[in-house]
Order: C-alpha cells, then structure tokens, then sequence
C-alpha cells in the first residue's frame, strides 16, 4: 500500500489558497479549516465509504483515529471485513487481521485505494491548492475543492469535501479521478480533541 500522507507547513496553507473564490469571507473559512486540520488536535470519525471501480462498488463503514503521528483506520461493515485495521504513519503502512490482507485494487495510477481515501482526504485538506470555496450560510457548511493548479479541469485527482462551518467537522468527500468520482465519503461521527 502506497503511502501518500503528508504534513505540511503552515506557509503552504497560504499559498496554496489563492484560487478560493466567493469573497473574503469564503476564503477565511477555508484557511480556518486548513490551520484546524494542520493543528495538533487528534479526530476521529465514522464514516461510510464507497468506492466505484466502474463495474464496481464496494461499500464500507469505517472508523478513523487520526493525529499528526499517525492514523488508524478500523472496517466496521460489512461483517465479513469488519476488524481489518489499517496503521499509517509519513513512512509505513500496515494492514492487520488474522494474517488478511484486503485489495481490492487501484482507483488511480497514483495507488488510491480504499483504504487510502481517507489519508488522501486529509493531505488534500492540509496541503492541497485550493480552487474554489463556496460557504452556505443556510446549511452552514463550507464546500472546498482541491485540484492540482497546474491541470487541466477534469484531469488527475481532485478532491472535495464538505466542512460544519461551526466545528469545522467534514460532513461529506468525495474524489474524483479523470472526472469521475471513484470515491465518495459521508461522515457519520467526528470529533476533535
């Protein structure tokens, strides 16, 4: 399992902001949410996961335990996969069950794979260019789309995801990969700290 997890200085937070669009505002709330993501404060979430490979798609419920160190992630469903854990520091990566190993396969050249969607998540969150911001007041979410700034619209990976502007929680993600999502990510639990 390729590890594709980094951590980020805080200048990159600023400069990777300069394609928000949607006013000040708009743009303050995503820095927010970079510099809460790039903090020191350990999360831990619940979320379903589905992966589509085109002829298909798999479904998960997983857990996460996240912090700067190092992340754990737990299957919870389905019951046949449940108990599969995945540790994940910068430089190693593991997957444990009773001598298991869970793949599934690539959902792009660069090794996404199910069990790196959400490692992949979190460094678009803490380092990738950020090119458009959209805050709903009447949700009272902010919506950030990464992308890497040097292709085209609908080429390589870009991701999105959907942020509580109150707790800075991710409520929804998604990747996509050569316009079409391969990944698609609902939060049923978070938490900080």
């Amino acid at each position: 399992m390729k590890q594709h997890w980094v951590f980020v200085p805080m200048m990159a937070a600023v400069v990777s902001l300069t394609g928000c669009g949607q006013g000040v505002e708009a743009e303050q709330q995503a820095l927010n949410m970079r510099v809460q993501y790039l903090s020191d404060t350990p999360c831990s979430m619940v979320a379903e996961l589905t992966a589509d490979y085109g002829q298909r798609v798999y479904t998960f419920t997983v857990s996460a335990d996240v912090t700067q160190e190092e992340m754990t992630l737990t299957i919870q469903e389905p019951d046949l996969l449940s108990g599969i854990t995945a540790h994940l520091t910068k430089d190693s990566s593991s997957l444990v069950y009773d001598g298991l190993v869970l793949e599934l396969g690539e959902l792009d050249v660069d090794g996404l794979s199910p069990m790196e969607a959400i490692p992949a998540l979190f460094e678009s969150i803490q380092g990738d260019y950020m090119a458009e911001c959209i805050l709903n007041e009447e949700d009272a979410t902010l919506t950030i789309h990464y992308t890497d700034p040097d292709q085209q619209q609908e080429t390589g990976r870009e991701t999105t995801v959907v942020f509580e502007t109150e707790t800075g929680a991710i409520k929804q993600g998604e990747i996509n990969v050569d316009g079409r999502r391969v990944i698609t990510l609902t939060c049923q639990e978070f938490h900080r700290g």
